[in-house]
């Protein structure tokens, strides 16, 4: 069982420990140069030896045919007595190794006991074991054959076992018999999974506004943490540089998105409701990601005790050390994971990425429909409103002259004190609230997500290419510290003192060190990256992505009824005041002419 809280050393005994061994090296290069440069007033003493070996020859070939045969019965023995402690050494290694994985098997019993339930974006729950097994059905075997592999390289990942790791590593002879070795598993657990709608639900970001007649728009985040209650106001480039610092500190993890910054104009209020809206999406999500919410950049943004801009901008990037400690509080793997399974892992992740583009491909004819949708909707509103000033005038024009003295018993829109019909057809359009425009945020925020997605795993590409980088460097750093050692000039060392080149020494041997401390840290933290992108932030992904759906077909259901309630209730007011009593004289009836002027 592999700790992995054990690879990071502190810092200050680190640092006490490289200056004890960077006076020793130096102390040990300045005498292998002094025996270098001595090397040549020693040739003669070798010489006149040589001479003398030769003379004693003859003597030293007579006493040797004697005892050849003494020696060879000796030889024989020892081989004897080699076998018999080579065998002795299997068993105890393979004793040791089961044992091993008797403890393994208990833990991952007691670790399955306890299951914990992952909640969605949207409360969507699913009871999920604390860990989930790497090893897919079909390929259960071949996983199984590929442990072993790198069984010895996480081995020297636990300092605090040393017999274990030196025994590995004398008796690499043995693992060819690997049939305790394929009974290996890798274990990815989930520390602090995504979730707690509860949670977010305390958090907002609202009321866009001007501070004290100032140009730009702040937006007002309210939250609560195990502090108390959070209000400040942020600008929206703030928002922005706190998604920018997210994702140069967490490289590889997902971060929710926000809008690309643009230029607007200060008028334009639909941008900034739009803002806020997304905003308002953003802080919730951060909430659910626990890297994120429990992390010092957030807290610098809500609380910050300097300027917030500067103490967020001054915070010094992480090496893949530091990355790894922070990781390792939400997410880990026990067990040996080879690079066999990563890459199946990342072919997994290639493959829903791919199908994550050809939606974010779809998802912009949707936006089309959704937008042509939305302008029709408002312009038939404004189309109302011109409508319900026509038929006013209708009353005014046309029935004025159809019922002559008696036409004000039959205004709707223009009597003097009759006004409810006409406040109630003006009001309809405001109670109205347009559905489309839900549905296109919700196109949005889901073609945002999207690509937080895919940076997210574009990063973890990035960090294989840095990966890669940091091995050329090691490489070439150890290169040039073996031509060191051995004396040879190169035409970065040919004009370097003594002193020079035991310096040079010190420093080489002192970066190859910490090469191989980076190089191992970062290969932990890349798996655990591969892992938490396939077994953690897709499904959350995945699940959010349904719950949303679910969630806008009720929304967008509730408005369009809430609309139609609204116009069913005006017109039925509009039905109730248009009822007027006529009299009608009868169709048989003698109209009298007269010369009389009318």
């Amino acid at each position: 069982m592999i700790d992995q809280s054990a690879v990071g050393s502190s810092s200050k005994e680190q640092q006490k420990f490289d200056k004890t061994n960077i006076s020793q090296q130096k102390t040990m290069e300045e005498s292998k140069i002094n025996a270098r440069d001595n090397n040549g007033n020693h040739s003669n003493d070798t010489i006149d030896l040589s001479k003398q070996s030769i003379e004693n020859k003859n003597d030293f070939g007579m006493s040797n045919n004697v005892s050849a045969s003494q020696n060879q019965k000796r030889n024989q023995i020892e081989i004897t007595d080699n076998k018999d402690s080579q065998n002795k050494t299997e068993s105890d290694f393979l004793t040791g190794l089961n044992k091993d994985l008797s403890q393994m098997t208990a833990l991952r019993r007691q670790q399955s006991a306890g299951s914990m339930d992952v909640i969605g974006l949207r409360g969507l729950k699913t009871n999920k074991e604390f860990e989930s097994n790497l090893n897919d059905e079909e390929n259960e075997e071949e996983e199984k054959n590929l442990m072993n592999e790198s069984r010895h390289k996480s081995m020297r990942v636990k300092p605090s076992t040393p017999n274990m790791s030196q025994g590995l590593g004398g008796s690499r002879k043995l693992l060819a018999n690997d049939s305790a070795m394929n009974q290996l598993e890798g274990e990815f657990a989930v520390i602090k999974g995504y979730g707690k709608d509860d949670q977010s639900q305390n958090w907002s970001v609202n009321n866009p506004h001007k501070p004290n007649q100032q140009d730009h728009y702040v937006y007002t985040l309210n939250g609560m943490d195990s502090q108390g209650r959070i209000e400040v106001n942020r600008r929206f480039k703030e928002f922005h540089l706190l998604r920018q610092v997210f994702t140069q500190r967490f490289p590889g993890l997902y971060v929710p998105p926000i809008p690309a910054k643009k230029a607007m104009k200060n008028t334009d209020r639909e941008v900034v409701e739009e803002r806020a809206q997304i905003l308002n999406l953003f802080i919730k999500q951060v909430v659910r990601c626990p890297y994120l919410f429990r992390s010092e950049e957030l807290s610098i943004f809500i609380r910050p005790e300097l300027e917030m801009k500067k103490a967020l901008t001054l915070l010094p990037r992480l090496n893949f050390q530091e990355n790894l400690e922070r990781t390792q509080n939400f997410y880990s793997f026990t067990g040996e994971i080879s690079d066999q399974q990563i890459q199946r892992a990342n072919n997994k992740i290639n493959l829903f990425i791919g199908s994550a583009r050809r939606m974010h491909a779809f998802l912009d004819k949707f936006k089309e429909m959704v937008h042509r949708l939305e302008i029709g909707y408002d312009a038939q509103w404004t189309n109302h409103k011109q409508l319900n000033d026509l038929m006013g005038q209708y009353e005014d024009n046309n029935l004025k002259q159809y019922t002559e003295t008696r036409y004000e018993n039959f205004l709707l829109f223009r009597h003097p004190q009759k006004t409810e019909a006409k406040d109630i057809l003006e009001s309809l359009p405001n109670e109205i609230v347009n559905p489309f425009k839900v549905m296109k945020l919700w196109i949005k925020w889901e073609q945002l997500d999207i690509m937080a997605l895919i940076d997210a795993v574009d990063a973890k590409s990035t960090l294989e290419r840095e990966r890669i980088r940091y091995h050329s460097k090691k490489t070439e750093d150890s290169r040039d510290l073996e031509k060191l050692r051995r004396g040879k000039k190169t035409l970065k060392t040919m004009f370097l003192t003594k002193k020079g080149q035991v310096d040079k020494i010190t420093t080489l041997n002192q970066k190859v060190n910490e090469a191989d401390k980076q190089i191992e840290c970062f290969d932990l933290y890349y798996k655990i990256i591969v892992l938490q992108q396939l077994h953690s932030a897709i499904p959350f992904f995945k699940r959010d992505k349904i719950q949303i759906y679910n969630d806008l077909l009720e929304t967008y259901s509730l408005q369009q009824i809430k609309n139609c309630q609204q116009i069913s209730a005006c017109y039925q007011k509009l039905m109730a005041a248009n009822k007027q009593a006529f009299e009608f004289e009868d169709e048989e009836r003698v109209i009298k002419i007269t010369n009389a002027a009318e």
